[in-house]
């Protein structure tokens, strides 16, 4: 496949491609989403030149799909639901949770002041988790102390999940010595102040971000001692585009629009032998295949729901005409929206990116250099599922041996 990088010709390309799934239940967003590693496979080169504009793309259709997060994740919990996934985010809160807490009992010396940065904070649901572990792990009175000592930052660029996450956790009893938030976990997260944290924490947020530049963001705005603790969803059905034809067919697009996808990203008439020679290619496992394979069960059923809402309130809106109500008016641009592709990775390439931002990510060289989080920690890679990666925490502590950033 030849492949493009011209500003012109990515975003016509991407625009044929919005087209193509414009209307349908879940709509594709941009191309750009997709994790940089993959791109290649879509035909897009990334550039210097032209990943402004992919940002640029990026940062509007994330603000168009997070602008009402709060009744999206409601669809969402029920498709993961439905899936058959019987852990969600919340579990993933508690597994990092059960992994942050003890590190920051570690890290503490009864004096120390803590800040804590929450990227992609949602309703506030993770930091209310490691909330409720920090008084399980060093009690009531010790935590209280902490507290004290611990500044919470929430990044969330949903206003409506930031207002709710700011309700819950004032609502907690262990409260922190000072909240703030900033709008967006990606471009701004680089300029925002205080200059460090001591620790990074994140659940099921960085597969919005393809480039991997926040690695190397968080990285900067760590302290010599910093920790990150990831939790997030890991498959790899965006790396190939055969996988968005098998979820067109599932909700329903016709031939017509299945058609010209193939022809503008060369799928096979069989993208089932185009999905086998991609896997085999690549080295994925079969359990990279079998996550895969739920992710398409979860799009699919997330269509189905956003379908269902979508119905039910065009029956509202048929109903309100008909009395004579026009509170109607414009409210089809109040609708929650979701688009399928992101930056969805395996968790071996994530941990990679995490490696190559220098970040020790072994638990035997954590504790063999007695790092300060680490030292009685059993273990800092956690699944939810005995065997599968699809649902990781990790956690990693910056090390000084130079920075060497991704470049792409």
């Amino acid at each position: 496949m030849n492949l493009i990088s011209s500003v012109k010709e990515l975003e016509a390309l991407d625009d044929a491609f919005s087209a193509i799934t414009r209307g349908l239940a879940i709509e594709s967003g941009t191309l750009f989403r997709i994790a940089y590693q993959y791109l290649a496979n879509w035909g897009v080169k990334v550039t210097k030149d032209n990943k402004e504009m992919m940002e640029d793309r990026v940062e509007k259709i994330n603000k168009r799909e997070w602008k009402y997060g709060k009744q999206l994740d409601i669809m969402v919990h029920r498709a993961v639901a439905r899936a058959g996934l019987a852990k969600d985010n919340y579990d993933l809160n508690t597994m990092l949770a059960d992994m942050a807490a003890p590190i920051l009992d570690d890290m503490d010396d009864g004096k120390r002041v803590f800040r804590i940065a929450d990227l992609g904070a949602g309703e506030g649901d993770t930091s209310i988790a490691l909330l409720d572990k920090l008084q399980n792990v060093m009690g009531r009175e010790r935590s209280s102390g902490f507290a004290n000592r611990m500044d919470l930052y929430l990044f969330e660029p949903s206003p409506d999940r930031l207002s709710a996450a700011y309700k819950n956790i004032e609502n907690m009893p262990l409260q922190p010595r000072h909240l703030e938030h900033g709008s967006t976990i990606s471009r701004s997260f680089g300029s925002i102040k205080p200059i460090s944290f001591d620790i990074v924490i994140s659940s099921a947020a960085l597969h919005h971000l393809p480039l991997p530049d926040y690695i190397h963001q968080m990285r900067e705005k760590l302290v010599e001692d910093g920790v990150i603790v990831i939790g997030d969803w890991y498959h790899t059905f965006c790396a190939h585009p055969a996988y968005t034809v098998r979820l067109m067919k599932n909700i329903s697009a016709d031939d017509h629009r299945i058609k010209e996808f193939r022809k503008l990203f060369g799928v096979s008439n069989d993208e089932n032998w185009d999905i086998e020679n991609f896997l085999k290619a690549n080295g994925f496992s079969d359990s990279q295949k079998s996550n895969n394979e739920v992710a398409l069960l979860y799009l699919t059923m997330l269509a189905d729901e956003m379908k269902k809402r979508r119905e039910a309130r065009i029956e509202e809106r048929e109903r309100k005409k008909a009395v004579g109500m026009d509170e109607w008016k414009g409210d089809d641009e109040k609708q929650p929206r979701f688009f399928f592709l992101e930056a969805l990775e395996s968790f071996s390439e994530r941990k990679k990116k995490i490696e190559g931002e220098n970040f020790e990510t072994s638990i035997n060289e954590l504790q063999a250099k007695k790092i300060p989080g680490f030292r009685n920690l059993s273990a800092n890679i956690r699944t939810a599922y005995p065997g599968n990666d699809i649902t990781t925490v990790i956690a990693a502590a910056k090390i000084s041996r130079g920075t060497k950033r991704i470049k792409v």
